[in-house]
């Protein structure tokens, strides 16, 4: 046989097994769900559960649709309301929170929306910021203040909730060329120090709230491989979105909604 014959055979067979090497970015995730019994799954089920937020939010839900499709063990009853009489049944209910740039804004709708009757009824409740919510001239330290006092206030409201501390959403470059010639001439968002600040804001709910938190911003950055993407400035290290999960530089793409949200349902079946 000749060896143009023989390039000709063996060729396809190498691309089949390359193709055969190239791995879902999501299967650790989904190994991770495999983890959680169908006794703790049966009573996320039961449950009634709040969420609020905006964008990244719906993306989250995004991932979660295609997550409990591919793990029918894992049962949510996804409503997009808040209204207190929607919550007479287990339900994952979600709804817009706020406005974009306004994070007190936010905290002080979910503080309403838990006071119209939620609050009295839901189980689990829990929001997020967005990451436009924080940049390089949040005073993070009053952020967090006001954040403390709403919180241990609806806490000793509504002593059967349990309401989780939520870390904000983190950026990363923003693809393409109009994004480059923007930072270029320092008209884009400042990517290390608006996500100092974010990272300052998680690190002070970490701190303050250990276990109790879930942590939305170290699921964006952490890898398939399980490392994190992270950047140096000065002397501290901070966290990343992981490019992998966006196709903007902050919203989350299909692998990332689908990341995150198993990282949400391992949280909310775990809660002790």
């Amino acid at each position: 046989m000749s060896a143009s014959r023989l390039a000709v055979l063996v060729l396809p067979l190498i691309m089949i097994g390359c193709k055969e090497k190239v791995m879902d970015p999501t299967s650790a995730a989904y190994q991770r769900l495999l983890g959680i019994s169908r006794e703790k799954w049966t009573a996320l089920a039961d449950k009634k559960v709040f969420f609020g937020h905006q964008s990244v939010g719906r993306n989250i839900l995004d991932g979660l649709a295609i997550v409990l499709e591919r793990h029918p063990s894992a049962r949510l009853e996804i409503r997009e309301t808040a209204d207190p009489a929607e919550f007479e049944k287990p339900v994952f209910a979600h709804s817009p929170i706020g406005r974009n740039r306004d994070p007190k804004g936010k905290i002080d709708h979910f503080r309403e929306i838990l006071d119209s009757g939620v609050g009295a009824k839901a189980d689990i409740a829990f929001f997020k910021l967005c990451y436009v919510d924080i940049d390089k001239d949040t005073d993070v330290g009053e952020l967090s203040v006001h954040f403390d006092r709403t919180l241990a206030d609806l806490r000793e409201r509504y002593p059967g909730l349990d309401i989780i501390p939520v870390t904000a959403p983190l950026t990363n470059t923003t693809p393409g060329i109009k994004a480059m010639v923007k930072r270029l001439l320092g008209r884009g968002p400042d990517l290390e120090a608006d996500n100092i600040k974010r990272n300052a804001f998680n690190d002070r709910l970490r701190k303050t709230y250990g276990a109790s938190v879930w942590d939305l911003a170290d699921a964006e950055a952490t890898t398939a491989e399980g490392t994190k993407v992270v950047f140096k400035a000065g002397a501290g290290t901070y966290r990343l979105l992981n490019k992998a999960y966006t196709g903007d530089g902050g919203h989350l793409n299909a692998v990332g909604s689908q990341i995150v949200a198993i990282d949400l349902l391992i949280r909310l079946a775990t809660l002790d």
